[in-house]
């Protein structure tokens, strides 16, 4: 497969705000076949993260995503007494505490699909009062990000489930992107 680098804001801004680091054609179809996409910020991170994609093929079938995830961590997590510092800064929005992460510590030693940001309602190792933001990713980023996971925590936090919350959180995401200048196919 090629790996083809990206500017990640790009695609999240011009084809789909659910792009994380890599997209392949099979969950992607705006992604050529034979490629995978790689987003450049992430370019440190490639060896480790073409592990994660190999594991995905070589996984059996029919497992449930709980089952896959067990998959992925056992086979990528790194076992240390104490796990190296991560947080780069933290602030207050909405009333939430919002912690800037090194992403590589969290995926290295916590969990390696940890990707852009996360709170404590899908990622158990995070305090429910928290949303760590992945601060490779790029100042562009961060606002976006933050809106998605503040909308999709505060409709976990009422009982939403995560999937629903994340297509809520999606459109938020997108709306806020329009309105600095986004624009998708279709528009």
């Amino acid at each position: 497969m090629r790996i083809r680098f990206v500017d990640g804001h790009k695609i999240r801004n011009t084809i789909t705000p659910d792009f994380a680091v890599t997209a392949c054609h099979e969950y992607s179809p705006f992604v050529p076949k034979g490629e995978l996409w790689f987003d450049k910020n992430y370019r440190k991170e490639l060896e480790f993260m073409m592990k994660i994609h190999r594991l995905y093929q070589k996984m059996p079938g029919g497992l449930s995503y709980f089952r896959q995830r067990t998959y992925i961590c056992n086979r990528m997590i790194q076992k240390v007494r104490r796990i190296p510092l991560f947080k780069i800064r933290t602030n207050v929005s909405n009333g939430i505490k919002v912690v800037y992460v090194r992403g590589e510590i969290i995926r290295k030693y916590l969990d390696p699909e940890f990707i852009l940001g996360g709170h404590g309602y899908v990622y158990p190792y995070i305090p429910k009062n928290q949303i760590w933001i992945d601060a490779v990713m790029g100042k562009k980023e961060y606002r976006y990000t933050l809106i998605h996971e503040l909308h999709e925590r505060k409709l976990m936090k009422k009982g939403t489930d995560y999937d629903n919350a994340h297509d809520y959180a999606l459109v938020a995401e997108k709306q806020a992107r329009r309105k600095d200048g986004a624009r998708y196919f279709g528009d």
